[in-house]
């Protein structure tokens, strides 16, 4: 059903060793519920079963009350679930409880509403993965360093995720060059961040855009 060699087999296996309980009856009805439900393609349920076997080994009436919480408690509607499962399928692994307190964190922290999170959601679902202390500290960073508020904060980061990955020590040395360069002032810098991802590019690559 999944078109896997034996490495993506072994690979899957180390994942999660469940997967040899199944038989084939039980694999065919929570294929066929997948590809009902979200629309999805065979090719689609085996890329996301590579990569998060579990979505097998749940049980449809499990998948079904994930699917409700992300509607009714999360806006999401049934195009939008499917696209946040082929992203990030462990949205399926989490429980009510540990959802809630994702979404409870990020109104504690960053001022967001409930309905400012559930967009955020839909943007990035990979979000219930992402570390908090992390978040936290890289929030803490963009505002000392460049006077990010916190919702500026989390609107850069939820529209380009990545900013998380930079290394610090990588973003002080490129924002002292540009400055140098183009002659800017923090708050200009910070518009840059804002608006156009400056730090993601090399130095002379950005230059020659700039030019």
């Amino acid at each position: 059903s999944f078109s896997l060699n034996t490495k993506q087999f072994l690979k899957t296996l180390h994942l999660n060793p469940m997967i040899m309980n199944l038989n084939h009856d039980s694999v065919k009805v929570k294929v066929d519920y997948y590809m009902k439900k979200f629309n999805y393609t065979r090719a689609q349920i085996s890329k996301v079963f590579k990569i998060f076997p579990s979505i097998i080994c749940y049980p449809v009436e499990t998948v079904e009350k994930r699917v409700e919480l992300l509607s009714n408690e999360f806006g999401l509607n049934i195009e939008k679930i499917a696209k946040a499962i082929l992203i990030s399928p462990s949205i399926l692994g989490f429980k009510e409880e540990s959802l809630l307190k994702k979404r409870q964190f990020y109104m504690d922290n960053f001022s967001v509403t409930k309905e400012q999170f559930n967009k955020m959601l839909a943007f990035l679902p990979t979000i219930f993965n992402l570390s908090e202390d992390l978040i936290l500290e890289k929030a803490k960073f963009y505002n000392e360093h460049f006077g990010l508020t916190s919702q500026e904060f989390i609107k850069k980061f939820t529209t380009f995720p990545s900013i998380l990955e930079y290394n610090m020590d990588t973003v002080l040395q490129k924002a002292d060059y540009y400055m140098k360069k183009l002659n800017l002032s923090k708050e200009q810098f910070k518009e840059f961040i804002l608006n156009l991802s400056l730090i993601h590019i090399s130095e002379p690559t950005r230059l020659r855009c700039i030019a």
